[in-house]
């Protein structure tokens, strides 16, 4: 008989009135279903696709060739982990929903301001944002991917918008290679240009990453740069 435990969990998916299962490391299928950089043999445990796994009962190749057009066991279990649930222990999912939690938090508070004062919010505000509005996270669903709806369930609760601005910096030849670097960890460079002993330079970047960029610059260049804050995209 073949059981999950805390190390292997099931991957359940239903379609044609049949259930399919597989078991996975609870750590590995979380990374794949955020962004599939790992194959997804490395996700299962074990080599096989189940109809019932507590009894070890295996699906038939003839089976899988009817529902998944295919009997191939690494295409199967794609689509199992994709479209399929996976059975998270508590422990694994408050983990999993704690993670994602406060990835969400750092990228609205880095994406979103006030449309009222501009600025961004702080991470605690969102955090008591998200406790009012009783926001459901998904612990299996890139965070990217939530935010749209997130914001609109914390709307409500607190004046978000997400913007983006345009600003040209000038600076000394001798930090240009620093900057630059700092400039895309943060935005993309929209225009570029050398005029004597300066690099000149166009940046778009999240709005509640200005200050930000502007610390890192002042700070990289010794104070010694020129900025300018063109105009706002939302």
């Amino acid at each position: 008989m073949t059981k999950s435990t805390a190390k292997e969990i099931i991957a359940r998916y239903a379609s044609h009135g049949y259930k399919f299962e597989i078991l996975v490391d609870p750590r590995k299928v979380k990374e794949y279903k955020e962004s599939e950089d790992i194959p997804v043999r490395d996700v299962m445990i074990g080599d096989h696709i189940f109809t019932d796994i507590s009894k070890a009962e295996r699906v038939k190749d003839d089976l899988l060739i009817s529902v998944f057009k295919t009997s191939d066991v690494s295409t199967v279990a794609e689509k199992i982990i994709k479209h399929g649930e996976i059975q998270l222990t508590m422990e694994q999912r408050k983990e999993a929903l704690d993670q994602k939690k406060n990835r969400i938090v750092s990228f609205i508070s880095k994406h979103a301001v006030d449309p009222k004062t501009k600025l961004p919010h702080p991470p605690q505000r969102i955090e008591s944002a998200f406790a009012e509005a009783k926001v459901k996270i998904d612990p299996l669903i890139k965070a990217e991917d939530q935010v749209k709806d997130i914001i609109k369930q914390l709307r409500p609760v607190i004046p978000l918008s997400i913007e983006n601005r345009v600003v040209a910096f000038r600076i000394p030849i001798n930090y240009s290679g620093p900057v630059k670097s700092a400039i895309v960890k943060s935005g993309n460079i929209l225009k570029e240009q050398w005029s004597g002993q300066y690099w000149l330079v166009e940046t778009e970047l999240p709005a509640g990453m200005l200050d930000e960029l502007f610390s890192e610059v002042n700070s990289i260049t010794h104070g010694e740069n020129e900025s300018k804050l063109l105009t706002s995209k939302l």
